[in-house]
């Protein structure tokens, strides 16, 4: 009998956005019916969840979306302040998690320590963070950190023939920090071209970004907020100094420039108002993630603009990306219709307003769930609050196989989330 990591293995390769749609699929249904047992079986929280409905630990497809479990789950823990009452954040954390929980003891008084510890005895705890300031914590041992490089990097090789070991990157992003799109972002560049990597910010804590979107403990964190207030937007134009002094270092060659896409518009209007000469290769790679949160929204075609006349690209080398920290893949808009395929290894669902599935024919939309039987650590059955049209056809305009995403907004009512936002939270006036 063929083993969880067994399917994992088969389904997580670039090859198979060209391979049959149906076989893939018969493949990704049979390695989700193992990772709802193996969940059911070792995670205490999602065995509660399923018997409540009376699903056991077998599973048919048409019961898939019954199981989706709300992204606001991992933000439910039953304190404020997770490093002052370890004890009782370790207890939840258990809860919600399929590996064990490592022990540690006492309290801290930075949220960055505990998270430190954690990763000493190989959980990774990323985060991201709302408007409300209350963060989402998604524990990650070892084989679930892997798969999640190996599913970024099987994407991205679905899309663009990469040179592994040559290829530079430009991060405008942290280079220590646990914010999930931060540790994403290092660990795949790290890992396609180490030593190769440029980081727009050296490290973002994750108390500042607690305290700059509005949970903080005391006066003291209040005055801190204000006075960072003050000094973050300067941190942030100097990261966009640097990311313009390395883009005119790099002119003429050939690399991928990340970042949210403010950062982006405002290192093109930089180049532009200063006059100077930025010309990428033409093979170049431009990639945002995250969407504005809370920044200025820029039109796509002005932002398309943007970057051909600063960068000297044409802007079909532009591609936007759609990720979560519940999540361990990412979301690509292909280079030929500029639409986001949905990764083979993720199942899809889309949820009416009373929570039904809606049929997967032409276009629909609704509200997203997706299940991701690579997530190992914690139940990778995610019911998000964003809302999606996804064309079930595809795109015609390139040999990638399975439905796309035409449109991503978040529900009406719901908090604003994400790595992205946290960022711009943080760095913003």
């Amino acid at each position: 009998m063929e083993t969880l990591e067994n399917l994992i293995d088969q389904l997580i390769r670039s090859d198979l956005y060209k391979a049959d749609y149906d076989e893939v699929k018969k493949l990704r249904i049979k390695a989700i019916k193992a990772a709802h047992k193996y969940h059911f079986e070792n995670n205490m929280f999602y065995k509660r969840h399923c018997k409540a409905i009376g699903i056991g630990k077998e599973i048919y497809e048409k019961d898939l979306y019954q199981v989706l479990v709300p992204s606001e789950v991992f933000k439910s823990y039953p304190m404020d302040f997770p490093e002052e009452n370890v004890s009782e954040f370790i207890e939840w954390l258990r809860g919600i998690s399929t590996i064990k929980i490592p022990n540690i003891y006492g309290s801290f008084k930075s949220l960055d320590n505990m998270l430190y510890e954690f990763d000493k005895k190989g959980v990774l705890l990323g985060f991201s963070s709302g408007t409300s300031g209350r963060m989402t914590f998604l524990p990650r041992g070892k084989k679930t950190q892997e798969y999640l490089v190996r599913s970024y990097i099987s994407t991205v090789t679905a899309n663009v023939k990469l040179e592994m070991g040559k290829e530079y990157f430009v991060l405008g992003i942290p280079k220590k920090s646990y914010l999930q799109i931060a540790w994403n972002g290092r660990n795949v560049a790290e890992t396609i071209s180490p030593g190769n990597v440029f980081y727009a910010f050296d490290e973002l804590k994750a108390d500042i970004v607690r305290i700059r979107t509005g949970m903080t403990k005391n006066f003291k964190e209040k005055l801190i907020s204000s006075l960072a207030g003050f000094m973050l937007p300067r941190v942030e134009r100097k990261a966009e100094e640097r990311i313009l002094n390395k883009l005119l270092e790099l002119k003429g060659r050939r690399i991928i420039f990340l970042a949210p896409p403010w950062i982006l518009a405002n290192i093109a209007k930089r180049i532009l108002d200063k006059g100077v000469e930025v010309r990428l290769h033409e093979d170049s790679i431009i990639s945002s993630t995250g969407g504005f949160k809370g920044r200025k929204v820029i039109d796509r075609k002005e932002l398309n603009k943007l970057l051909e006349e600063a960068l000297g690209i044409n802007s079909d080398r532009y591609t936007d990306l759609y990720g979560m920290t519940e999540s361990n893949s990412i979301f690509m808009e292909c280079f030929a219709n500029h639409v986001k395929h949905i990764p083979p290894w993720i199942e899809p669902i889309l949820l009416d307003d009373q929570l039904e599935p809606i049929e997967p024919h032409g276009k629909t939309t609704g509200r997203f769930g997706f299940i991701e039987p690579s997530a190992l650590s914690y139940p990778g059955f995610i019911l998000t609050g964003d809302k999606v049209t996804i064309d079930w056809d595809g795109c015609d305009a390139d040999d990638l196989n399975g439905p796309v995403i035409l449109s991503i907004e978040r529900i009406k009512g719901l908090e604003e989330r994400g790595c992205a936002g946290a960022l711009s939270r943080t760095f913003e006036g």
